[in-house]
Protein backbone atom coordinates (compact mmCIF):
# COMPACT_ATOMS: atom_id res chain seq x y z
CA UNK A 1 0.00 0.00 0.00
CA UNK A 2 1.39 3.42 -0.92
CA UNK A 3 1.83 6.08 1.77
CA UNK A 4 -0.85 8.29 0.20
CA UNK A 5 -3.36 5.46 0.29
CA UNK A 6 -2.88 4.69 4.02
CA UNK A 7 -5.67 5.96 6.21
CA UNK A 8 -4.77 8.90 8.44
CA UNK A 9 -5.45 6.79 11.53
CA UNK A 10 -2.89 4.17 10.42
CA UNK A 11 -0.31 6.86 9.63
CA UNK A 12 -0.93 8.49 13.01
CA UNK A 13 -0.43 5.12 14.73
CA UNK A 14 2.82 4.48 12.85
CA UNK A 15 4.05 7.95 13.76
CA UNK A 16 3.12 7.37 17.41
CA UNK A 17 5.06 4.05 17.41
CA UNK A 18 8.08 5.71 15.77
CA UNK A 19 8.03 8.52 18.34
CA UNK A 20 7.85 6.00 21.19
CA UNK A 21 10.85 4.17 19.73
CA UNK A 22 12.78 7.44 19.41
CA UNK A 23 11.90 8.24 23.03
CA UNK A 24 13.17 4.79 24.14
CA UNK A 25 16.41 5.29 22.24
CA UNK A 26 16.91 8.80 23.64
CA UNK A 27 16.50 7.41 27.17
CA UNK A 28 19.38 4.97 26.47
CA UNK A 29 21.78 7.70 25.33
CA UNK A 30 23.18 8.49 28.84
CA UNK A 31 23.75 4.78 29.50
CA UNK A 32 25.46 4.31 26.14
CA UNK A 33 27.59 7.43 26.67
CA UNK A 34 28.63 6.12 30.11
CA UNK A 35 29.54 2.72 28.62
CA UNK A 36 31.57 4.39 25.88
CA UNK A 37 33.38 6.61 28.40
CA UNK A 38 34.21 3.57 30.59
CA UNK A 39 35.44 1.59 27.57
CA UNK A 40 37.71 4.47 26.52
CA UNK A 41 39.08 4.80 30.07
CA UNK A 42 39.71 1.06 30.23
CA UNK A 43 41.44 1.06 26.85
CA UNK A 44 43.61 4.02 27.88
CA UNK A 45 44.62 2.23 31.08
CA UNK A 46 45.61 -1.00 29.34
CA UNK A 47 47.27 0.83 26.43
CA UNK A 48 49.36 2.81 28.95
CA UNK A 49 50.45 -0.39 30.67
CA UNK A 50 51.37 -2.04 27.36
CA UNK A 51 52.85 0.97 25.58
CA UNK A 52 54.97 2.16 28.50
CA UNK A 53 56.45 -1.20 29.39
CA UNK A 54 60.22 -1.41 29.26
CA UNK A 55 59.95 -4.89 27.76
CA UNK A 56 58.85 -5.52 24.19
CA UNK A 57 55.27 -6.71 24.58
CA UNK A 58 53.44 -8.39 21.73
CA UNK A 59 50.64 -10.68 20.67
CA UNK A 60 51.10 -13.03 17.74
CA UNK A 61 47.94 -14.42 16.13
CA UNK A 62 47.40 -18.14 15.56
CA UNK A 63 48.80 -17.52 12.06
CA UNK A 64 51.94 -15.87 13.56
CA UNK A 65 50.96 -12.34 12.49
CA UNK A 66 51.35 -9.49 14.95
CA UNK A 67 48.12 -8.27 16.52
CA UNK A 68 49.90 -5.94 18.95
CA UNK A 69 53.49 -4.74 19.18
CA UNK A 70 54.65 -2.31 21.87
CA UNK A 71 56.86 0.72 21.21
CA UNK A 72 59.77 -0.99 23.02
CA UNK A 73 60.27 -3.04 19.84
CA UNK A 74 62.07 0.02 18.46
CA UNK A 75 64.58 0.15 21.35
CA UNK A 76 65.27 -3.58 21.27
CA UNK A 77 65.21 -4.37 17.54
CA UNK A 78 65.60 -1.06 15.74
CA UNK A 79 62.35 -1.76 13.89
CA UNK A 80 59.19 0.27 14.38
CA UNK A 81 56.19 -1.48 15.94
CA UNK A 82 54.33 -0.81 12.67
CA UNK A 83 57.01 -2.81 10.81
CA UNK A 84 56.08 -5.92 12.77
CA UNK A 85 52.38 -5.28 12.17
CA UNK A 86 52.73 -4.73 8.43
CA UNK A 87 55.61 -7.00 7.36
CA UNK A 88 54.61 -10.67 7.67
CA UNK A 89 57.35 -12.86 9.10
CA UNK A 90 59.62 -10.00 10.21
CA UNK A 91 59.85 -11.41 13.72
CA UNK A 92 61.24 -14.70 12.41
CA UNK A 93 63.59 -12.93 9.99
CA UNK A 94 65.36 -11.08 12.79
CA UNK A 95 66.02 -14.24 14.82
CA UNK A 96 69.61 -15.36 14.47
CA UNK A 97 69.77 -18.24 11.94
CA UNK A 98 71.42 -20.55 14.49
CA UNK A 99 68.52 -20.03 16.92
CA UNK A 100 65.58 -19.89 14.50
CA UNK A 101 64.68 -23.58 14.46
CA UNK A 102 64.64 -23.86 18.27
CA UNK A 103 62.57 -20.68 18.69
CA UNK A 104 60.06 -21.63 15.98
CA UNK A 105 59.71 -25.14 17.43
CA UNK A 106 59.02 -23.82 20.93
CA UNK A 107 56.56 -21.19 19.74
CA UNK A 108 54.72 -23.81 17.70
CA UNK A 109 54.46 -26.15 20.71
CA UNK A 110 52.26 -23.56 22.44
CA UNK A 111 49.43 -24.60 20.12
CA UNK A 112 49.18 -27.86 22.03
CA UNK A 113 50.78 -27.15 25.40
CA UNK A 114 49.41 -24.66 27.84
CA UNK A 115 51.66 -22.86 30.25
CA UNK A 116 54.55 -20.46 30.40
CA UNK A 117 57.81 -20.82 28.50
CA UNK A 118 61.04 -18.81 28.43
CA UNK A 119 63.66 -18.81 25.70
CA UNK A 120 66.99 -17.06 25.34
CA UNK A 121 68.09 -16.39 21.78
CA UNK A 122 69.82 -13.89 19.55
CA UNK A 123 68.31 -11.41 17.16
CA UNK A 124 69.88 -9.28 14.47
CA UNK A 125 68.73 -5.66 14.80
CA UNK A 126 67.86 -3.38 11.92
CA UNK A 127 71.42 -1.98 12.13
CA UNK A 128 72.93 -5.50 11.96
CA UNK A 129 73.84 -5.69 15.65
CA UNK A 130 73.51 -9.06 17.39
CA UNK A 131 71.53 -8.89 20.62
CA UNK A 132 70.47 -11.48 23.16
CA UNK A 133 66.86 -11.43 24.25
CA UNK A 134 64.87 -13.49 26.68
CA UNK A 135 61.32 -14.16 25.55
CA UNK A 136 58.71 -15.15 28.12
CA UNK A 137 55.51 -16.29 26.44
CA UNK A 138 52.39 -18.38 26.70
CA UNK A 139 49.65 -19.56 24.41
CA UNK A 140 46.33 -17.72 24.44
CA UNK A 141 43.09 -19.70 24.27
CA UNK A 142 39.46 -18.61 24.27
CA UNK A 143 36.77 -20.03 26.57
CA UNK A 144 36.16 -22.97 24.23
CA UNK A 145 39.88 -23.85 24.09
CA UNK A 146 40.49 -22.44 20.61
CA UNK A 147 44.10 -21.33 20.14
CA UNK A 148 44.33 -17.56 19.57
CA UNK A 149 48.09 -17.15 19.39
CA UNK A 150 50.94 -16.20 21.69
CA UNK A 151 51.34 -13.39 24.17
CA UNK A 152 55.02 -12.56 24.57
CA UNK A 153 57.33 -10.27 26.48
CA UNK A 154 60.95 -9.85 25.38
CA UNK A 155 63.83 -8.20 27.18
CA UNK A 156 67.24 -7.35 25.81
CA UNK A 157 69.82 -8.89 28.13
CA UNK A 158 72.84 -8.43 25.89
CA UNK A 159 74.57 -6.38 28.59
CA UNK A 160 74.42 -9.37 30.92
CA UNK A 161 76.32 -11.41 28.35
CA UNK A 162 79.11 -8.78 28.32
CA UNK A 163 81.55 -7.79 31.09
CA UNK A 164 79.74 -6.22 34.04
CA UNK A 165 78.70 -2.58 33.84
CA UNK A 166 75.77 -0.54 35.11
CA UNK A 167 72.83 0.26 32.81
CA UNK A 168 70.85 2.28 35.36
CA UNK A 169 70.10 5.99 35.16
Amino acid sequence: MKEKEKPKKQLANELKQALLRVDELEKRIPELEKNLREAKESEAKYRTIADYSFDWEFWLSAGADFIYCSPSARRITGYEPEDFLSVPGLFFRIIHPDDLHRVAENLNRKRAEKGHCELEFRIITRMGEERWIVLAFLGIYDESGKYLGIRGSSRDFSEMKRPSRSTCG
